[in-house]
């Protein structure tokens, strides 16, 4: 795990561990966005604690998975479940901002 984010206060929750899936590794994803794929358009993903989570997202069907980096078993795996995932505010607002203006570019 590496960077670290300044404070807490500038976290945004939007995100959950939920089950494990599979025998590698994989964990389900409880996304907090109203259009739950919306957390596939960011990157840095981050615990309470500023740790930042090396992790990868997919979606698989209408469920999104994460693969987190040396978490290949199950067993692990598990010790993420119930977690909450977070980004930092000012990337969430960058991203709504850029939406808003291709929004208005294509009308």
């Amino acid at each position: 795990m590496e960077k670290k984010v300044s404070e807490k206060d500038n976290l945004i929750v939007v995100a959950q561990f939920g089950k494990t899936r599979g025998i590698n590794g994989k964990i389900n994803i409880k996304s907090f966005f109203s259009n739950s794929f919306d957390i596939l358009n960011y990157r840095n993903f981050f615990f309470r604690n500023l740790e930042k989570i090396p992790i990868k997202l997919e979606q698989l069907n209408n469920k999104i998975i994460a693969k987190v980096e040396k978490i290949n078993t199950p067993e692990t795996a598990q010790k993420l479940v119930g977690k909450y995932i977070y980004i930092e505010k000012k990337n969430y607002l960058n991203l709504k901002k850029m939406n808003f203006i291709t929004m208005i570019l294509r009308c």
